[in-house]
């Protein structure tokens, strides 16, 4: 399955179930709205949960500009995360300990919602990867991604061609079919 690597600091809050399953039991289950389930992960690994309150007073600065509020803080070891709910917050703070820099399988249907800006995203693709090489295209912001051979690049390259569907920066102009063995597609970055 083709992976794009993202870190902490790209993904929304939505993201952060998927995250969760990937810190611990490889299951996505609720980890960002269930106490039930991340109330006692909190209390185990003793993550310190502060609410920052509504108040005139400035808040403490998160490093995911991209979200309005952070009412809640969590701290485990030493990683510190924002949110405006206190289970994401938490989740957060485990993943940035545990995790740091992460790959998401792109073939998820909600990767594209899944970071804060589908650049992330757009520039990984554009740079290539292990099912597929990129070229130049004959016009301005055209891209030509050609799947690398074998069975596990051609299904990568699908997988790569649905999530260029999804994104905003990236629409698909032509198809090519196989060329010389190995299928290709022009896609235009905007």
């Amino acid at each position: 399955m083709l992976q794009i690597s993202v870190t902490i600091e790209d993904l929304n809050d939505s993201a952060f179930d998927v995250v969760g399953a990937a810190v611990f039991e490889g299951v996505e289950r609720a980890y960002t709205t269930d106490w039930g389930i991340t109330g006692p992960i909190i209390e185990a690994l003793g993550i310190s949960i502060a609410y920052q309150g509504e108040s005139d007073e400035p808040k403490l600065v998160s490093r995911n500009f991209g979200e309005n509020d952070f009412d809640w803080m969590a701290t485990y070891g030493d990683a510190v995360a924002f949110s405006a709910s206190p289970l994401v917050a938490a989740i957060k703070s485990v993943a940035m300990l545990r995790l740091g820099d992460l790959s998401l399988p792109i073939s998820h249907k909600k990767v594209a919602g899944m970071v804060k800006d589908q650049f992330t995203i757009v520039s990984s693709l554009l740079e290539g990867s292990i099912c597929h090489n990129v070229v130049p295209g004959d016009r301005i912001n055209t891209y030509v991604f050609v799947a690398k051979g074998g069975n596990r690049g051609a299904a990568m390259f699908q997988d790569m061609v649905n999530l260029v569907d999804q994104l905003e920066g990236l629409t698909i102009l032509e198809t090519q079919g196989s060329v010389n063995g190995a299928q290709q597609i022009v896609v235009e970055h905007i």
